[in-house]
Parts: structure tokens; sequence; C-alpha cells
């Protein structure tokens, strides 16, 4: 017996066509930009400029589209005549030129301690205001100096060396004695002569003052342990004594 075929159940849904759909092409959006032209007299080989009318004319577009676009350059030239450059002239100009390229270059050839100490006596005139490696108005003090890293690193270890042997580090900057402090500063500079060219000796003030108020926020805060070291002994201390002394009541 031939198996029956069946035809399929009526769709409950309406049949879905897509077609491509063909959108416009989008609009340009860039703004108009126009760059004049820039003729440079001084050179040599540059254009000798137009005579009469042709020099102020520039080229404007007859029609504007709706369509925003990139606007046409106008052509402007220099109104003023172009100087006629002699032999002798040019010859000047280039060994005017080669003199100032040689002094630029020797200039830059000059050692790194030539520089710093310039820069140094320039740094020695003022004062800076503001305190050094204070957070948020504060001011960086080895970007300020203008110093090499050796020779910054090298006086801020002398400078703490001494410290620690002069002065009491538990102890902040405005609490030393001005004695102990002046021979640390005559220390200083019989080690580094330059420190002579700023006022006041402000860099080792500077450096002085920032690590004894680290050292002696260090020192507050071992105080501070050690405080609540001792409170918290004496109050375990008296729990002891009086749970022994509850038992002894319990007992009686």
């Amino acid at each position: 017996m031939d198996a029956q075929i069946e035809n399929h159940l009526p769709l409950i849904t309406s049949r879905l066509v897509f077609a491509p759909k063909v959108f416009p092409a989008p609009l340009t959006i860039t703004s108009q930009m126009e760059f004049p032209f820039i003729n440079i007299e001084t050179r040599d080989n540059s254009p000798a400029p137009e005579n009469g009318e042709n020099r102020l004319r520039t080229e404007t577009p007859a029609r504007r589209a709706t369509t925003p676009r990139q606007a046409s350059t106008p052509k402007v030239h220099a109104t003023t005549p172009r100087p006629e450059a002699g032999p002798s002239s040019a010859r000047e100009n280039r060994v005017a030129f080669d003199e100032k390229m040689e002094l630029d270059s020797l200039s830059s050839l000059t050692g790194d301690e030539d520089t710093g100490e310039s820069e140094r006596k320039e740094v020695g005139r003022w004062l800076v205001k503001g305190e050094a490696s204070h957070p948020g108005r504060g001011y960086n003090l080895f970007k300020t100096l203008v110093w090499n890293q050796r020779t910054y690193n090298s006086v801020l270890e002398l400078v703490t060396k001494l410290a620690k042997e002069k002065l009491d580090t538990t102890r902040s900057y405005h609490s030393q004695s001005k004695k102990a402090m002046h021979r640390l500063i005559e220390a200083v500079r019989k080690e580094y002569k330059f420190i002579e060219d700023y006022d006041n000796d402000w860099p080792v003030h500077n450096m002085l003052k920032t690590y004894l108020k680290n050292s002696s926020q260090t020192a507050r805060n071992a105080r501070g342990r050690e405080t609540a070291e001792k409170i918290d002994r004496y109050f375990r201390s008296e729990m002891v004594l009086n749970a022994k002394q509850g038992l002894v009541r319990a007992t009686k």
C-alpha cells in the first residue's frame, strides 16, 4: 500500500519579504577651510610678484552648493616688490648665518658643570615660595634647583648625616638649637662651595625641614604606639585583678 502524502498545514503567520533598501549618500559634514598662500620674500628662489590687477585677483567660487564642501584657496600675492639681492649681500647673509651657527654649536658643547653653575647662580638670586614636598601647595626641590642627580644626592646625604649627628631628630625644624643649625650649615658650605650662591642657604634649610618633619613625625608615632601599649597593659592587668577578686568573693 502506498504511503499517503499529506499536505502541510496552512501558515498562521504572514510571509515577510526582505528586500535591500537603498539609502542616499551621506552629506559632507566637514567645515570649510581656507588656507591663504604665504609668499616668503626673503628666499632667493621665490618667484617675482605679479604686476597690475592680477596680483589682487582672487579665485572666488561663482556659486555655492547647499552641501558643505572645502572652499577653494584664494591666491594672494605679495604687494611689496622683493628687493634685489646682489652677490655681495647674499654672501654677507651666508657669512653671518655661518658665524651664528658656529657660536650656537660652541655654546651647546660646553660641559654640564658650567651650565650647572650658571643655573645655580640664577636660582640663588631668589627664594622659592612655599614648602618643599608639601602636598597640594609645595614644590619639588630637585626640579627647582636644576642640579644633576649626583650632586643633589650627595648634598642630601651629607645634610641627613649631619642632622643625625648634630640635631635632635625627634623634634621639628623650628624646635632645633640655632647654634647647632649654624654649625651644620657651615659644615655643608665647607664641603660644597656653591651653596654660598643661594640666599640664606635656602636649599639646605629646605632639606632639613623635609627630613626633620618626617623624622619627628616618626618619633611621635612611635611614642603614640608606646603609650597605647602601656594603656592596654594597664587595663589588662586591671581586668585580671578584678577577675581574681570576683573569684575570691564567690568562694567565700
